[in-house]
């Protein structure tokens, strides 16, 4: 077998076939001669060992990573990372729209005593420059702190022209909100938490402070009474918020407006009120060059001093009657109109006088309407007779007269007289 050093095993004594190849099989028909030829491989170690020694185990490697299942886990981690970012982000959009929400309906009172009402001044405006100064500087110029009165009371007649002087006093100024009381029984904090769409006093209490602080100053609020209100509960609370709103607080200030002096007297504001009456034009103020200019818009035609004062002996300086009859005289003529509204004040004046008939004035049943009635008419000049010494007081007065639908005489407070509205 040349140089090979070769062991070899012989089973049956089969005649053999040699070759120097590493590996040499040997056939035969009825025998397998396997010849292994290993110089390191002994022949006679078991072929469990010669196997094992062919082929040796090997430490097995440590597998790699698996490219698939990398990036299916990266996939999945981007997508919960994703999934977290949106839950995150949509929780925080979320809260930032109820907050936006909640900031929304706080901030709604207080824009709405910022707009408030723009009042431009009516185009049927009268100029009467002493009033319009003296309501002036009630409102906007008060007395030092020592001596503040923490309310204006404006009161005058109906429809002697209050509110369109209340008008051009307070035009272009902002923040100014307007609540009116038409009912008996309701108090002024209901019906302004009512007219702010708020459930809770503290929450208007806080809206005119933080509207304050966004105009600069305090903003100005009208309280219009109308001329039925009677309720002494109604009036006592505007009465007490006016003092706690106006001084105590210092949250706004306060304007009440009220066409009947029995109203009026009852919201006594513990004698810190300023008072501003608005008088009846007079013949004079009828006759001026603007006066009457008005009057033929009214009117659709020229007017002259006769028309004037043909009206002002009807009606007086009730400038509210004495645009219903110049209008009305526009459609059905001066003379129909001047005849109808005869007829009005026949009736005033008769309800007037049926108050004696009815009980009188106050609790004591002080029959003096008809009385006062002939004073009043036999006053000169300004057809006013002094309250002194009589039986009655103005607000039992006015309150006799509001419940009757009696107008032809008032109570003027600041010259405390009885005085003539209408013949």
């Amino acid at each position: 077998f040349g140089s090979s050093t070769c062991k070899f095993r012989l089973f049956q004594g089969t005649p053999l076939r040699c070759c120097t190849d590493s590996t040499m099989f040997l056939n035969s028909s009825r025998m397998h001669l396997r010849l292994l030829v290993r110089r390191s491989a002994p022949l006679w170690m078991p072929r469990r060992l010669q196997s094992i020694r062919r082929n040796p185990p090997t430490k097995p490697k440590p597998e790699g990573p698996n490219n698939k299942v990398v990036a299916a886990a990266a996939v999945a981690g981007v997508a919960l990372s994703a999934m977290g970012l949106y839950v995150q982000r949509e929780q925080h959009r979320i809260a930032e729209e109820q907050h936006r929400a909640a900031e929304e309906e706080r901030q709604r009172p207080v824009r709405k005593i910022i707009a408030g009402q723009v009042f431009a001044g009516g185009d049927d405006f009268i100029e009467r420059p002493v009033v319009f100064q003296h309501l002036q500087q009630a409102i906007f110029c008060p007395p030092n702190k020592s001596s503040a009165k923490y309310f204006v009371s404006v009161t005058g007649v109906h429809q002697v022209g209050k509110t369109e002087l209340l008008k051009r006093v307070l035009r272009d100024h902002q923040g100014v909100f307007v609540v009116g009381l038409f009912e008996n029984g309701a108090t002024l904090p209901t019906v302004l938490c009512k007219a702010l769409g708020v459930e809770q006093f503290s929450t208007v209490e806080r809206a005119f402070a933080e509207a304050a602080e966004h105009l600069g100053h305090r903003p100005v609020l009208v309280i219009d009474i109308h001329e039925r209100i009677v309720d002494p509960t109604t009036l006592t609370s505007v009465s007490n918020f006016a003092k706690e709103f106006g001084f105590e607080q210092g949250l706004a200030k306060i304007v009440v407006v009220a066409s009947s002096a029995g109203s009026a007297a009852q919201i006594t504001g513990d004698g810190r009120k300023e008072r501003v009456f608005v008088p009846p034009f007079t013949l004079e103020e009828f006759k001026t060059a603007e006066a009457k200019s008005q009057f033929s818009k009214w009117f659709g035609q020229k007017v002259e001093d006769s028309h004037v004062e043909t009206v002002f002996n009807l009606v007086g300086g009730v400038v509210g009657m004495v645009k219903g009859i110049f209008e009305k005289a526009e459609v059905v003529g001066f003379d129909r109109a001047l005849s109808d509204q005869e007829n009005f004040v026949r009736h005033d004046c008769d309800c007037f006088r049926i108050i004696d008939s009815q009980g009188g004035f106050g609790p004591d049943q002080v029959r003096k309407a008809c009385w006062l009635a002939r004073q009043v008419a036999n006053s000169p000049f300004l057809q006013c007779f002094p309250n002194k010494n009589l039986p009655f007081a103005p607000v039992d007065f006015a309150t006799a007269v509001r419940d009757r639908s009696a107008h032809p005489i008032y109570y003027d407070p600041v010259a405390d007289a009885y005085c003539a509205r209408s013949p």
